[in-house]
């Protein structure tokens, strides 16, 4: 009965799409967040229209219905009620109209949004995300896209109706009688007034500060809970908790505040809205006595005024509602425009057939190459890193060892130029090239090919295992059979971990298995491993692989660091010394101070230059990282 049941329930979910075939009408739009907000529904422009003209003239006819059906009453002609039975059944069909363009408007309005942001924020410079909440991020994007639709929802089905019905029964007051008319105008005309007014006071004073107490507790509860684990071994969750109770609370308090604000000015509006009709009521009353109307009139346009304009009492709210959404949309846009910039390609590259020809040849040339001229980098302008460095370095391609360490006090910039070279951190001046290919020229399926990086941060994503090894290879076919996967999982030391769960099918991170520090940064390796052997490419740049690794996961993984260098060019910043012994060549940040030219030295002549090597050598001090 079950198995029956899921396969009506398939065929019935086929049905609607066979049917609607929404695939071939809605699709993800560009959106430029430096334009204007409203530029994706001018897009869109024939949902738009449609959708308003059907419900501009719905409205209009379901006002004057009463009106129709006392005409018709009063004449006494049953072909006339069969003429508007057809034109009701019309106004439906039209009214489903409506609601589909206005859906097929508001899917492409929030998808896009949804999908262009991220977007942005995956491709902004990564410097930006540093100085950025990833909850407050997150809650804009959110608010963003939904006000899209809370907008559309508010125009469309909400204003758009209201105003029309209310002219509508304004016209049809006058066309009966212009003082009922004028009388009819002013009075809805101080109930809009009075209502729009109070809604848009409460408005200007609650919508900016929800916005700040909603991002506040966005941000406290999604940062707290991606990094629970420091929250609590650093036995911090009840000062957490307590910041999470008081942010809460704050939203709660300012939401409910402006709610009670919000049904306080509706309550004033149905007191004038029924003071309203009591003055139009006793009009028309007056109009029947004196004959300028009869009674079956004159009962069906106070009829056709209770039921076109009671809406009235909530224009305000709506009003306020539609302006906070697009407060909210703008607040997106803002945030966007203010987040930071992209500088360089990372999805798309617009190089033409020739010079992506000409790119792939240097990529295979026989000589590897690194070249950084006139190097300037700074955090801000009492952090400068670089200024008017340079650095020369190349090796055969065939070359058994292409090994590189560096070493040097921490603070130095070790780890910001390896992001330099890896393409991650786009320098304020100067140019980099491997294999006289500038890395900020070329988009990231180009630039995978060039160079490979291991962050000093050890992290991952949330999902299996075998996903975390596979992030950056193609999804599209096999690249690695599992028991290849198995065996750079034991060389890392790992297999036996997971072996006993779910294999290479184990979740891991956020509702999987948690692992430590040491077990995720032997992962990262394992999965630059598998990159670097898959795309081979010119650089490869690891930062401190070993620092939180014991003395055999070290063996391990500088065996393999071995034989990466056999391929590529391989800059390693080491927490130990063991990690680089077999470097042709090393660098010492602690020289830079001195020398504008970036250099790797030989053991032997970095002995005779470096205080700081030599203090490291003899057990002074400590290899800084």
């Amino acid at each position: 009965m079950l198995i029956n049941l899921n396969n009506v329930v398939e065929k019935y979910y086929q049905f609607w799409t066979r049917l609607a075939d929404t695939k071939s009408k809605v699709r993800i739009l560009p959106i430029d967040f430096n334009t204007s907000w409203t530029r994706i529904i001018w897009i869109q422009k024939k949902y738009f229209l449609g959708a308003f003209f059907c419900e501009t003239l719905i409205q209009i006819f379901y006002t004057l219905v009463p009106l129709f059906i006392g005409a018709i009453i009063e004449q006494q002609r049953f072909s006339l009620f069969v003429y508007l039975t057809g034109a009701w059944l019309l106004a439906i069909v039209g009214e489903f109209a409506g609601i589909y363009c206005s859906i097929l408007l508001q899917m492409q309005c929030i998808n896009s949004i949804q999908y262009n942001a991220y977007q942005f924020f995956l491709c902004v410079d990564p410097l930006y995300h540093t100085l950025r909440s990833s909850g407050k991020l997150f809650a804009k994007i959110e608010r963003g896209a939904r006000a899209y639709e809370d907008f559309l929802d508010l125009f469309m089905l909400d204003l758009v109706p209201t105003v029309m019905s209310i002219f509508t029964v304004i016209a049809s007051f006058l066309w009966i009688d212009v003082r009922l008319g004028l009388l009819c105008f002013i009075l809805l005309l101080v109930i809009a007034v009075a209502n729009i007014t109070l809604s848009l006071l409460t408005g200007a004073a609650f919508e900016k500060k929800l916005i700040d107490a909603d991002d506040s507790v966005k941000a406290l509860s999604v940062e707290s809970l991606t990094q629970v684990q420091l929250v609590r071994s650093a036995f911090a969750t009840n000062e957490i908790a307590r910041k999470a109770y008081n942010k809460n609370n704050k939203l709660m308090f300012t939401e409910s505040t402006a709610w009670v604000a919000s049904s306080a000015s509706t309550l004033i509006t149905r007191i004038l809205y029924l003071g309203s009709i009591f003055i139009l009521g006793t009009a028309v009353i007056k109009a029947i006595l004196s004959g300028t109307v009869s009674t079956l009139i004159g009962t069906t346009i106070l009829l056709a005024y209770i039921r076109g304009t009671y809406e009235i009492i909530k224009i305000g709210r709506r009003l306020r509602k539609l302006l906070k959404s697009v407060t909210r949309i703008s607040d997106l846009f803002l945030f966007v425009r203010t987040f930071g910039k992209q500088s360089f390609p990372v999805l798309s590259n617009q190089l033409s057939k020739q010079a992506l020809h000409e790119v792939e040849e240097k990529i295979d040339s026989p000589t590897i190459t690194i070249s950084i001229t006139n190097l300037d980098f700074e955090y801000n302008t009492k952090a400068k890193i670089f200024e008017s460095h340079h650095l020369s370095l190349e090796a055969p391609a065939t070359k058994t060892n292409k090994l590189y360490g560096i070493i040097g006090p921490s603070g130095m910039g070790k780890t910001t130029l390896l992001s330099i070279i890896g393409g991650q951190l786009k320098p304020s001046k100067g140019s980099i090239t491997i294999n006289g290919i500038d890395v900020y020229s070329i988009d990231d399926s180009l630039r995978k090919r060039l160079v490979a990086i291991q962050g000093q941060i050890a992290s991952s994503l949330s999902g299996t295992l075998r996903s975390n090894l596979l992030l950056g290879l193609p999804h599209d076919k096999q690249v690695y059979t599992d028991k290849e996967m198995v065996q750079t999982l034991k060389e890392v030391g790992l297999w036996s971990i997971f072996e006993e769960k779910d294999g290479l099918n184990t979740l891991i991170g956020e509702s999987g298995l948690t692992i430590s520090g040491g077990q995720r940064q032997r992962l990262n390796f394992a999965g630059l491993y598998l990159r670097a052997m898959y795309y081979n490419p010119r650089v490869i740049l690891i930062d401190e692989p070993t620092s939180s690794l014991d003395e055999i996961s070290e063996k391990a993984i500088t065996t393999m660091i071995s034989h990466l260098a056999q391929h590529a060019i391989t800059l390693v910043i080491a927490h130990r010394i063991k990690t680089i012994e077999n470097a042709i060549g090393i660098m010492d940040f602690s020289l830079l101070s001195e020398d504008k030219d970036i250099k790797f030295y030989n053991l032997v002549d970095l002995e005779k230059k470096s205080l700081y090597y030599r203090r490291l050598i003899q057990g002074h001090i400590k290899l800084d990282i």
